[in-house]
């Protein structure tokens, strides 16, 4: 079971400057358009929007890393079957290293 707030994970796209020390902006991480799970910082509207990318592509990372491990634990490379396995799981990883790095 997995032990945090399941869905759609993304940011608000919006980096708002901290008040109290103008150097920070935050971007909130929202499940399913209603759920704020994390507020990331950075020192700059960029950094603060690269991380809360990071912090939104969690959940894809971490079925891409389960999914990789399936596949490298049951399969090696001897047979087309096996292959596929690895680029399945290889294109997952694909899917959210994007998601995490998109400007």
């Amino acid at each position: 079971m997995d032990n945090f707030t399941q869905g759609k994970w993304e940011t608000s796209g919006v980096a708002i400057k901290d008040i109290r020390d103008p150097v920070f902006y935050h971007v909130d991480v929202i499940c399913n358009e209603t759920i704020r799970v994390a507020k990331s910082s950075g020192v700059g509207e960029e950094l603060a929007l690269a991380n809360a990318k990071l912090i939104a592509a969690a959940p894809d990372l971490l079925e891409a890393c389960r999914g990789l491990q399936q596949a490298i634990r049951k399969y090696g490379l001897l047979d087309i079957k096996k292959r596929f396995s690895l680029c399945t799981a290889d294109a997952q990883v694909n899917t959210a290293i994007a998601k995490a790095t998109q400007s």
